[in-house]
């Protein structure tokens, strides 16, 4: 059960939130870090008497143990110490504060409805106390969903977003978004934009995890609604409307948020279809060609390209790739060095193999001034299409081009692929046993000969790693067992795990040892008699 400070901190304390405010809110990408705390201002405790402070500290303790233990009855008792100070001091100029800390133990204790009437007193009494009656009015309304009523929760939202002092303290970025977020679940998409702005321009320094969030769904919103020149108008800083580091930022925030949109499509509380997604990304596709200048007069007319690459083949445009691709050949051509060209060619074939371009992969590896790091780049074109006999014949040919290091790298990589794609496992162990860097090709060896299905070889070399190497002892001795339980030999398997447990007590193979005793119906004690392997 979450407190009400976690729900004040958190981005989704408000009930559950609806699939599609879920969609917009994961926009923001993390939890918020920021986080909110009762406190009484230096200024404030010393205006105190030692007799006022006294009893204040006793109350305030209590809160702060109770807080660890999250009892409600030691809630309880703090607010009855905070209630016990207003009754002594009743005259004393902290009781705004001390009303509400009643209040928030009582929240805390789950006795909400004392709680609301408690918040209540605050804000008739103590109204322009800011600093406590703002929270008293935010935490009113979390009572009220907490209780189930959303209708008077989301009043009190709207209270405070509308109060002009009460809508600048630090909770009210949470109660506005919470009550925008409400808006765009009912439909009322242009009033829910209105106070995810509001959330931005209130809160842009003051917390600025809200801030960010609700920015990057007006930034969304505006995405969908393929609106990008009233997009760029709204996060242009006037003041720097002429600067052009700042106006590719402005690019490169709007290019991070339709990137996350991608991830969580959304169009007005629902699913985006693919066609409209599209059409979406073909209208910030063209936005973003506008914005070409900024790049030029940063000199960053490479990030420019990659951008302008993917855009293009998220939308389709196959011309607009090639122009991209051009551009950025381009570009690297004029590199200085070979070694400095090759390792930009290396980047550019790695994006365009994840991207399956293979056509334009294979055209650009013929750049490359670096024959191995070409041939190595041929392989891993190979291996992403699974074409597994051209990776063997490229892999043995880079063994024979004179790199020592890359003719290792080949070695082991046509290893692990005899192993796990060609399933030609005795060519795989001879290599495995010409590499020869135990446990790890010790283990590769054991698992090609279990697959061939030559048990009694795969136990022989799990007793080796057990053996000649500690830190894997525990684990080759539980792969052991596990090898007699697959065969059904459990007389064999239980005894092994007895054995496990006792010779490796503190290891994680001892408690699956222990799980696979408890599906035998096994007693998981041990004796001094039990047999030993």
């Amino acid at each position: 059960m979450s407190t009400p400070r976690e729900r004040a901190n958190s981005s989704t304390f408000h009930r559950a939130w609806p699939a599609a405010i879920l969609a917009v809110a994961l926009l923001a990408g993390t939890l918020h870090a920021q986080t909110w705390t009762p406190s009484l201002s230096a200024e404030r405790y010393k205006a105190l008497t030692m007799f006022e402070r006294a009893q204040y500290d006793k109350a305030l303790n209590l809160f702060r143990g109770a807080e660890k233990q999250r009892q409600p009855k030691v809630f309880e008792s703090a607010a009855t110490e905070f209630n016990k100070y207003r009754v002594q001091f009743p005259d004393s100029p902290v009781v705004p504060h001390v009303l509400f800390m009643e209040a928030y133990s009582q929240h805390y204790a789950k006795n909400r409805h004392t709680a609301i009437k408690l918040y209540q007193e605050v804000l008739d009494y103590f109204a322009h106390d800011v600093p406590d009656a703002a929270p008293a009015l935010y935490f009113m309304g979390q009572a009220h969903f907490d209780n189930g009523d959303t209708a008077k929760g989301l009043a009190v939202m709207k209270a405070m977003a509308d109060h002009e002092e009460y809508r600048k303290h630090w909770l009210a970025a949470g109660a506005v978004r919470t009550l925008a977020d409400h808006k765009w679940k009912t439909g009322e998409y242009d009033v829910a934009v209105h106070y995810w702005k509001q959330v931005v321009a209130d809160f842009a320094s003051a917390n600025r995890d809200e801030a960010r969030s609700a920015k990057d769904s007006v930034t969304a919103w505006y995405i969908n609604q393929q609106n990008c020149s009233a997009m760029d108008e709204w996060l242009v800083n006037p003041d720097a409307r002429d600067n052009a580091k700042h106006r590719k930022a402005v690019v490169e925030y709007a290019l991070e948020v339709l990137s996350r949109i991608d991830r969580h499509p959304l169009k007005l509380g629902e699913i985006a279809t693919p066609e409209r997604r599209v059409e979406d990304r073909k209208a910030f596709f063209e936005y973003f060609k506008s914005r070409v200048e900024w790049y030029k007069q940063t000199d960053d007319l490479w990030t420019y390209h990659i951008h302008y690459w993917d855009l293009a083949r998220g939308t389709g445009d196959k011309a607009g790739v090639q122009k991209a691709v051009d551009e950025i050949v381009k570009i690297v051509k004029a590199i200085a060095g070979d070694e400095a060209r090759d390792a930009k060619w290396n980047w550019v074939v790695d994006r365009m193999v994840a991207n399956r371009e293979f056509e334009l992969a294979q055209v650009v590896i013929g750049y490359m001034k670096n024959r191995v790091l070409a041939a190595w780049k041929v392989y891993e074109l190979h291996a992403r299409q699974e074409k597994w006999a051209e990776c063997d014949k490229q892999l043995q040919g880079i063994e024979k081009m004179g790199d020592e290091a890359y003719a290792s790298r080949a070695l082991a990589a046509r290893a692990h692929l005899y192993h796990h794609y060609m399933g030609r496992y005795e060519e795989a162990i001879k290599l495995y046993r010409t590499i020869g860097k135990p446990p790890g090709t010790l283990w590769a060896i054991q698992d090609c000969q279990y697959r061939m299905k030559k048990v009694d070889e795969a136990m022989r070399t799990l007793q080796e790693i057990e053996t000649m190497f500690p830190p894997d002892a525990s684990r080759a001795a539980w792969q052991q067992a596990w090898y007699m339980h697959q065969a059904g030999e459990d007389k064999t398997a239980v005894a092994m795990a007895r054995r496990i447990m006792k010779v490796y007590p503190k290891s994680q193979e001892s408690s699956r040892a222990h799980q696979l005793l408890e599906k035998y119906g096994v007693d998981t004690g041990l004796r001094e008699t039990d047999e030993e392997f």
